[in-house]
């Protein structure tokens, strides 16, 4: 396997292209009993064959056929990063660092992909994938490390971080997927990953595209829900009391889901009791953790709507807040877009254009107390959490490492409920189960908070900053 020496920085498409160029050019010298390390290859490149970077079959959005990894798309995100990084040069504000993150998560996340898929398909691999397995390396480790320098956040932690991002299905959806699997006749849609390709929403020039399943996977059509199907009874994801009065033109939409890599997913919802079929927001990712679901609205590949609008996650405004800046970064125009923000308590959906909605999206948080509340109390926790850092980095300061571990997994929870119910478990005034009327910290298949990460502050700074942060906070019972 050709060796890659570790990169200080995300490197500039120029120089990734170069890279990727050399490892393939050197490919061609090698004979068919050439044996890297760990990986046993057959050439089918003749001796005097130069093998260039143009000579990976270009696909739009990632791998179908063929090699199981192709570096033009991480190309794509390299730009894309670089991009943005130079636009906002001279930016400090929160947005920067959300679209920043977002596209260094992309390249974390599609490398990781990468690796995950060579090393794990031993017959499929080709022997482009064996020589750009380092490379692929070096570059997932460089976003691990830039991701880190931008969030303060240790990269062997970066994981943790991201996944602290995302919020788990409620109660009433787990309890609603878990009865229609009871009944052996019903039939609950759980997307794999090979049918959530399908309905995965492609961004290619500011436009959201679907691969057009008549055609087969390579071929693509632009997004568009504005047909009468969208806004009939047959599609659960449209409210008529809800969105009828709020939706731009009275068009449909689509129910969607994003991911904790942002990915996102997105067709017509479906309960038909008759058929005994079913299609939630917790089909696309087979009910595990999202960073945010809803609905949204696209006419022609442009975003005109999008809310929060989902019974199985219940995602907060701070959730779609992140959702739309993710949709930013990745290079769709809000100008034009409605922000729906839905009422806990009333399900009434209030509108603003997503420019003020994301300037002042606080005070979306409406009359609901309970949101109010937490929002209130996160906002001391992290005030506490950045004087606890700085101080931790004094030179006459000796952090436990128990206590840098809570630093560090409390930084990365963005949802305000689960942030003051964490801190809360850290100073022990809640176990990390459930009780009679607060929601789990632990959940089905991932916690928030991991047990061998994150154990609960016995003594020390950190935990009478956060006892006192936590000092006004009251439990209600809602």
């Amino acid at each position: 396997m050709l060796s890659c020496r570790p990169l200080s920085s995300i490197p500039t498409p120029a120089q990734w292209e170069g890279m990727v160029n050399e490892r393939i050019n050197k490919l061609s010298n090698w004979r068919y009993d050439a044996t890297p390390t760990g990986f046993h290859l057959h050439s089918p490149y003749g001796a005097e064959e130069d093998v260039g970077y143009e000579d990976f079959k270009e696909k739009r959005f990632g791998r179908v056929g063929g090699n199981l990894t192709y570096p033009a798309v991480v190309k794509r995100n390299i730009e894309k990063f670089h991009s943005a990084n130079l636009r906002t040069a001279k930016s400090k504000s929160d947005v920067k660092e959300a679209i920043l993150g977002t596209l260094i998560v992309n390249i974390y996340t599609v490398t990781a992909q990468f690796l995950h898929c060579i090393k794990r398909n031993r017959a499929a691999r080709t022997n482009e994938d064996c020589v750009l397995f380092q490379l692929y390396r070096a570059v997932h480790l460089a976003a691990a490390d830039e991701f880190g320098r931008l969030f303060g956040v240790p990269a062997h932690l970066i994981d943790s971080h991201l996944r602290d991002k995302a919020i788990l299905m409620t109660d009433h959806g787990y309890h609603l997927d878990q009865e229609i699997e009871a009944d052996g006749e019903s039939n609950l849609v759980y997307l794999t990953d090979e049918k959530a390709l399908a309905y995965r929403l492609e961004i290619d020039s500011g436009k959201f595209w679907l691969r057009n399943l008549g055609a087969g996977l390579d071929e693509f059509k632009l997004a568009d829900c504005t047909d009468t199907k969208y806004r009939e009874a047959s599609n659960t994801a449209y409210q008529p009391s809800a969105h009828g009065p709020v939706v731009p033109n009275g068009h449909g939409v689509f129910g969607y889901a994003m991911g904790v890599n942002r990915k996102i997913y997105a067709k017509d919802h479906v309960a038909d009791d008759t058929e005994k079929k079913y299609s939630f927001h917790s089909a696309y990712l087979s009910g595990n953790e999202v960073l945010c679901t809803g609905c949204l609205t696209i006419v022609d590949g442009e975003l005109t709507y999008i809310d929060n609008s989902s019974g199985h996650y219940a995602p907060s405004i701070q959730q779609l807040k992140l959702a739309i800046e993710s949709l930013i970064a990745l290079g769709i125009n809000v100008d034009r877009v409605t922000v729906g923000c839905i009422k806990p308590k009333t399900g009434e959906i209030v509108t603003a254009p997503a420019a003020k909605f994301l300037k002042d999206w606080e005070l979306y948080l409406g009359d609901n107390n309970s949101e109010q509340r937490y929002h209130a109390t996160a906002r001391r926790i992290r005030e506490t959490l950045a004087k606890y850092e700085k101080r931790a980095k004094g030179i006459f300061s000796r952090p436990s490492q128990t206590s840098l571990n809570a630093l560090y997994n409390l930084k990365g929870i963005q949802d305000d409920e689960r942030l003051v119910r964490a801190a809360r478990y850290l100073v022990g005034e809640i176990g990390g189960g459930r009780n009679n009327f607060e929601k789990p910290i632990f959940g089905k298949e991932y916690s928030g908070m991991h047990a061998n990460k994150a154990s609960p502050l016995r003594r020390g700074k950190l935990k009478s900053l956060l006892e006192k942060a936590l000092k006004d906070f009251k439990v209600a019972r809602e």
